[in-house]
């Protein structure tokens, strides 16, 4: 029996949280792979590659790093949390974190990533007991804090620490520093610039101070009975994408998404750890990201093929794991009909349930009936109006007549929005989101010719 089985539509709407990836082993979880068509499913590939690759002597400088893409909304952490389990049980020590409520997703800096990812490493092996040298921290600590805080900051951060101690919290200072920073990046304008300024003119010492906290992580690990360290950083495939422009107000060329990716890789390569990101899709064409990052190749999560009766049956199969779809809708044509209109992605695919669910609350009806799916389709195709411009339609008529995306800037914030949907079953093709396909205007000029 399914005992994660739903038939209520409030249990419905929260079960269907496009927002929440599945925890490894959740017994919700359907495979995608051959749907989407994988040659081989990433957690495989990238746990055998580190198999291969990792030196069991010595802590060598040669990591094996990795970038993950794909549209957002594809079930990219979920995937990740898997490649978490599958690491921990290949015996290393996984440090997985999620930046999206971490970092100002609208700028994001390759210093605000190095802070967070000393802080996340701190906390994690704080949370396992794991005891990292306590001279090195102070040190740490204490040229951080000179560097980024006034005197009088400093001895805010002594006392916070110290009532935090008062009442049972012992969180060391270095913890509690990292997290201010973090913070201050984050959330305030100012701070961030300074926080930013400060450590590139202190750059070659911040590097220092860095990998020697990495290096004496990847020590205690191993001490730990541990094969070494992995760094796992999720959500940053979510940063705002913006074209960049010079001083003059014209394009650039570059986007927010290359400017760190690209112009910033050597930078994200600092860390003497076996490392992974999530980068945006728009970066997929990239062909310099791979040379920068010094990788065989990125890894490519693409959506599910629903024009093939097979991708169309297991998006209904991932359904049935977690609601009941005979209690849930009046009719089990309307399950294909939502399957049909997500694209093949698994957010939309949830997000259309979930709208569905409250026209059917708002109607007071207990199952889900044809005009709530269809008010559902409604409301995403309006969202898709509101993301398409005139300036795209080009681009649009290109990928909609000969299913394939060129490797233009013009085509990077339609991938980034998943206007456009990147496939792979057999070859590399792509079509415009079922969605986009109904936005008359749009449609009407990208037939015109």
């Amino acid at each position: 029996m399914n005992n994660y089985l739903v038939s209520d539509l409030k249990s419905v709407y929260r079960t269907c949280d496009p927002d929440t990836p599945l925890p490894n082993g959740d017994p919700r979880y359907t495979d995608l792979s051959e749907v989407r068509g994988e040659d081989q499913n990433f957690v495989d590939l990238v746990a055998n590659a580190m198999n291969l690759g990792l030196s069991e002597e010595d802590l060598s400088d040669k990591c094996y790093r990795q970038l993950i893409t794909g549209h957002r909304g594809c079930g990219k952490s979920t995937e990740l949390l898997r490649l978490q389990a599958r690491l921990q049980e290949n015996g290393f020590f996984v440090v997985y974190f999620d930046v999206e409520h971490k970092l100002n997703l609208g700028d994001v800096n390759h210093i605000d990533i190095l802070l967070l990812i000393a802080r996340q490493i701190e906390e994690t092996f704080r949370q396992h007991q794991i005891s990292l040298n306590q001279a090195l921290l102070e040190d740490i600590f204490q040229w951080l804090a000179d560097i980024t805080l006034t005197k009088d900051r400093q001895k805010d951060l002594h006392v916070d620490t110290t009532v935090e101690g008062e009442v049972g919290v012992k969180i060391p200072l270095i913890s509690t520093l990292l997290t201010r920073l973090s913070m201050g990046i984050r959330t305030n304008d100012i701070e961030r610039k300074e926080i930013r300024e400060t450590l590139r003119r202190e750059w070659d010492i911040f590097v220092m101070k860095f990998n020697t906290l990495l290096n004496q992580a990847r020590l205690k690990v191993r001490q730990q009975q541990y094969r070494d360290l992995v760094v796992i950083v999720d959500g940053l495939e979510k940063m705002f994408y913006e074209p960049e422009r010079d001083s003059g107000g014209n394009f650039t060329g570059e986007s927010t998404h290359s400017l760190l990716f690209i112009k910033q890789a050597e930078q994200l390569m600092i860390p003497k750890c076996h490392l992974i990101y999530t980068v945006p899709i728009s970066l997929l064409f990239d062909t310099n990201l791979a040379n920068a990052f010094d990788i065989d190749t990125e890894i490519m999560i693409p959506m599910v093929d629903i024009k093939k009766l097979e991708g169309r049956q297991q998006l209904i199969k991932l359904l049935k794991k977690r609601i009941d779809i005979n209690a849930v809708f009046s009719d089990p044509n309307l399950v294909e009909r939502i399957v049909e209109m997500s694209g093949g992605a698994v957010r939309d695919l949830m997000r259309l349930v979930r709208l569905s669910c409250l026209s059917c609350l708002n109607t007071k009806s207990s199952q889900i009936q044809v005009d709530d799916a269809e008010k559902a389709v409604r409301s995403l195709v309006r969202e898709y109006d509101r993301m398409i411009q005139e300036k795209d339609i080009d681009a649009l008529r290109d990928v909609f007549n000969n299913k394939r995306v060129a490797g233009d800037e013009r085509y990077a914030r339609l991938l980034h929005n998943r206007v456009i949907h990147e496939y792979q079953n057999g070859h590399r093709w792509a079509d415009l989101h079922p969605a986009a396909q109904q936005v008359t205007w749009a449609m009407n000029l990208i037939k015109t010719k």
